[in-house]
């Protein structure tokens, strides 16, 4: 989802139908929800495809709650694209938005997230980035709710670190998109 967000909106800057947004009265906040919104909605589809395999076809049981997975993933879905939205800012072209948001969305996700190493046998800055990016959350909403049996009242904190991840990309992403190109 980061970078579909990322190469949407920078696709837009090279055909130059940006200059739409530019002539209209729609606010940087309006344009990147517009922008986010399909997004979120391909991740839910992705997402009940993805899930409908593993309980059907690979027979992985749900021992926690189906809200609080779903609930985390669109969490997820949502912080996801803010990083694409973010990386489109700074990027003019659609293939350095393939390359910003490979590097810096997917190798923080594995590296640090305690997908490969456990976050716990981290030091100092790779502790904190792991802790900064939502993948590390989002793990321990998987992991609760398909192995621990976990709802959404275990995961709050889970959401809270995701969302506020989300909310904090598209305040910047926000900010960074001025209404006129320099």
């Amino acid at each position: 989802p980061a970078m579909m967000a990322a190469v949407g909106v920078v696709r837009e800057k090279e055909i130059g139908s940006i200059a739409n947004f530019y002539a209209s009265p729609a606010s940087a906040a309006q344009y990147l929800i517009g922008k986010q919104l399909p997004y979120i909605a391909v991740g839910a589809v992705n997402f009940a495809v993805m899930l409908l395999m593993m309980l059907l076809w690979f027979g992985v049981p749900l021992k926690g709650s189906l809200w609080a997975l779903f609930l985390g993933t669109m969490l997820l879905v949502w912080a996801s694209t803010s990083l694409g939205l973010v990386i489109s800012c700074f990027v003019r072209s659609q293939l350095a938005a393939i390359f910003a948001t490979s590097i810096i969305s997917m190798i923080p996700a594995m590296n640090y997230s305690g997908f490969l190493y456990p976050l716990s046998s981290m030091e100092g800055s790779g502790r904190i980035i792991g802790q900064i990016f939502p993948a590390y959350w989002y793990l321990n909403v998987t992991l609760g709710t398909f192995a621990r049996g976990l709802n959404t009242r275990d995961l709050l904190t889970e959401y809270a670190a995701i969302s506020l991840f989300a909310i904090g990309a598209t305040f910047i992403a926000c900010l960074l998109l001025k209404k006129q190109e320099k």
